[in-house]
């Protein structure tokens, strides 16, 4: 039988089973209503239609059908295809509550606990989540461990709160397996769990599974350093690298760290992820970036790119950028000092004085008038404003001796004082 034929035999089973559906509704089956009003409402076999849904949902509902009763109370808790309607939604909710619909205990508890068309009680919030939370409901037992947790309704119970949110988290919640991983993995400040890198890795996994980057980042560390798990480089990268691709600005560090640090370091791996990291505000990235391209810098624009990234990190507060900084601009003041007009004043002092230790200044009549109108006319030559201070290398020098001594650099602030 080809895909075409196997293909058409099953649209012909199901348009005769949606037809039976159909009878059965007309009739007055209850279940067959409410599971017409889902097909209505999904678009499932027929044409999507809200207010035809609606109207097979009532008709199970006024037969007593629980399920309808839920998915009616819905659509008019959040006006889907009806006017909104809290109350209604609420007396739903009771009724289907009442024959054990989980779904409804759930949302009739939500309603006690946010006050919603009804009295604000959270004790009776916390008794509508534990009978669904007993049948196996996994935000029944997410709301119960919450309740627990944070004393609402109930008696504060941490450890018993966390029972209920693994249970829950067992049930594939993403969010609470994440909770509970990074939980285990750090633990509380209240000390009320302690560390416990087994379990951490234990729910990690879950959550790294499903694609948590911030999970797959911690698993990988798990990996990494062999806590709660055989240690094993080549899985802490692949999960790190699974992490950084989502964007993890944790993992992208981590993965450009150990390119580096690695038995098998490559620079240009490193570099690449400590960029993507540095460029979503990473400390460490920065730093390691900068240094990094400060090292292969080979032109004046490359050492720029590298002074950006330590700025970067230093407005950050990473001690070691800072430090690479005041040093870097205090060198750089020192060779435009070099380069600058003063120093001719400097060598024509050391010269005059070679004259006088020569014994050449006997020559002159008066040599002590003869020294000191030689030193006024090369200051007045070389050391006058115009000459000096407004010179474009001064004022590169001032301004890296500035930024130096912001940075902290001793010398610098001594610089300014002797050399401004």
């Amino acid at each position: 039988m080809d895909d075409v034929t196997k293909t058409q035999n099953e649209e012909k089973q199901e348009q005769e089973a949606l037809k039976r559906l159909c009878e059965r509704a007309e009739n007055g089956d209850a279940q067959a209503q409410f599971e017409l009003g889902k097909c209505y409402a999904q678009g499932s076999g027929v044409e999507q239609s809200m207010s035809d849904a609606i109207e097979w949902y009532r008709k199970a509902a006024e037969q007593g059908n629980a399920d309808a009763q839920d998915d009616l109370g819905l659509c008019y808790f959040h006006g889907k295809g009806v006017e909104k309607n809290p109350q209604k939604a609420f007396e739903l909710f009771q009724k289907a509550a009442d024959q054990g619909n989980v779904g409804s205990q759930v949302n009739l508890g939500l309603c006690y606990l946010c006050g919603e068309e009804t009295k604000r009680n959270a004790r009776k919030a916390v008794m509508c989540f534990e009978r669904a939370a007993k049948q196996g409901n996994a935000n029944a037992q997410n709301n119960l461990g919450s309740c627990y947790i944070s004393g609402e309704g109930v008696e504060k119970d941490f450890k018993r709160g966390i029972a209920w949110y693994e249970k829950a988290a067992e049930q594939g919640n993403a969010r609470l397996q994440i909770f509970l991983g990074k939980l285990y993995y750090f633990g509380n400040s209240e000390k009320q769990v302690e560390r416990d890198a087994k379990k951490a890795v234990k729910w990690l996994a879950m959550a790294a599974e499903q694609g948590d980057a911030e999970s797959q980042c911690l698993l990988g560390e798990c990996y990494y350093l062999g806590r709660g798990v055989e240690k094993d480089t080549a899985r802490a990268m692949e999960w790190l690298e699974k992490a950084a691709l989502q964007g993890n600005r944790d993992a992208q560090y981590n993965l450009g760290a150990l390119y580096e640090e690695g038995v098998e370091a490559d620079m240009d791996k490193a570099s690449k992820w400590y960029r993507k990291a540095a460029e979503q505000g990473d400390v460490n990235a920065q730093y390691r970036l900068a240094k990094y391209l400060m090292r292969i810098a080979g032109t004046a624009e490359e050492v720029d790119q590298a002074i950006e990234w330590y700025r970067k990190a230093a407005e950050q507060g990473h001690s070691r950028a800072k430090k690479e900084l005041r040093n870097y601009y205090y060198r750089r003041a020192k060779k435009y000092k070099a380069s600058l007009p003063d120093k001719v004043i400097e060598m024509s002092i050391k010269f005059l004085l070679l004259l006088a230790m020569a014994g050449t200044l006997h020559w002159f009549k008066k040599p002590l008038v003869f020294l000191f109108e030689l030193f006024c006319f090369v200051y007045t030559c070389f050391a006058k404003p115009e000459g000096y201070r407004d010179t474009e290398h001064y004022q590169i020098m001032m301004d890296c001796l500035r930024r130096a001594a912001e940075l902290g650099h001793k010398r610098a602030n001594i610089r300014i004082v002797f050399w401004g």
